[in-house]
């Protein structure tokens, strides 16, 4: 049966369809995101290590200059210069977190050290959830 299976030959409508509760209550409550995230837990206890990536947009050609000061900040394990929409992509590492990590210390890296920089205009960061490490990286 198609999408007109609850009509008529007529075309009218054989029911009432009722409106969603949600459409009559107002605007949907934002989302509010945790003020910690929990890290993963080893074997035998200790915390394990969290990372993102930041992809940086820079202003004019300044994206080597601006690779250079990026590499040198807290936390920073790798800077590749790339072609697409971001001219940056940055990866960073806490190591040997505690039992909750704060969000607020990856976006005052963010926001302080990364977006201050002269030349970037723009950044997008993404936590990593699972990471997949291949055999030749061992």
């Amino acid at each position: 049966m198609g999408l007109g299976a609850n009509r008529t030959r007529t075309g009218s409508m054989s029911g009432i369809v009722p409106i969603p509760r949600w459409r009559t209550q107002g605007p949907l409550p934002q989302p509010q995101p945790p003020a910690t995230m929990p890290t993963a837990q080893t074997q035998r206890g200790s915390s394990m290590a969290v990372s993102a990536y930041i992809l940086v947009r820079c202003r004019g050609a300044t994206e080597g200059k601006v690779a250079e000061i990026i590499r040198t900040k807290p936390h920073v394990k790798r800077v590749d210069t790339v072609f697409g929409d971001y001219d940056i992509i940055a990866y960073l590492e806490f190591a040997e977190l505690p039992a909750t990590f704060s969000v607020a210390e990856l976006h005052g890296i963010v926001t302080e050290e990364i977006r201050k920089v002269e030349g970037v205009s723009s950044t997008s960061t993404h936590i990593v959830t699972t990471p997949y490490h291949l055999e030749r990286d061992k």
